[in-house]
């Protein structure tokens, strides 16, 4: 999708505009997977750009198709989204509540990456908490489900987040152990929700 790949590549406009005519598209021809794919696409999009008002509207557009349609992998996407929104808005526990939600819903449809992903929010939530060991706890988990599925970008990530939990414990020496490990990966672009970490 190359929305998609201008997002990632920080060309916000030019990927907006391609959701909007792909939105069209699907309008046009009926595709309610196109539409509720698009919103989620461009709710991701509007909660990078700060839109967060406009991004909550699109995710809920597109949870309430993917609830309709039965569509696991959507509403995986739909709930790490919403939880997004209220990590932003302040809202921790009813963040976790979402990821929780879509923890369970991707371990039964066996959903390894979005499961891994949404160990990564979780694990953000409980940092931003103040609860380092239970951060710990969790990145590992995360870190040895990516590595498993060879995900090296999750891997990566994981690596660096390790490194600022053991920075926020006093153990300099383990954060750039963690540090080393996640530079090691190749250059990867790292998720919106990483930037939580670097405030």
């Amino acid at each position: 999708n190359i929305s998609i790949i201008r997002h990632l590549l920080g060309n916000m406009h030019e990927a907006r505009q391609n959701i909007v005519n792909a939105f069209a598209l699907a309008q046009e021809i009926g595709d309610p997977f196109g539409i509720a794919a698009c919103a989620v696409n461009q709710a991701e999009l509007e909660l990078d750009l700060a839109n967060y008002d406009l991004a909550e509207k699109l995710n809920e557009r597109a949870g309430k198709i993917y609830s309709e349609l039965g569509h696991s992998l959507g509403l995986t996407y739909y709930l790490q989204n919403q939880a997004q929104n209220k990590m932003i808005a302040g809202e921790l526990d009813g963040a976790l509540d979402s990821v929780e939600k879509a923890l369970k819903l991707a371990k039964e449809k066996n959903l390894r990456k979005p499961f891994s992903e949404l160990l990564g929010q979780r694990a953000t939530i409980h940092f931003f908490r103040g609860d380092f060991a239970k951060t710990f706890e969790v990145l590992t988990k995360c870190l040895n489900l990516c590595t498993d599925i060879h995900d090296d970008a999750g891997a990566a990530e994981a690596e660096l987040k390790l490194g600022y939990v053991c920075l926020a414990m006093i153990d300099p020496d383990g954060a750039r152990e963690h540090w080393r490990k996640g530079i090691s990966y190749s250059p990867k672009t790292p998720s919106s929700e990483f930037l939580f970490w670097k405030t």
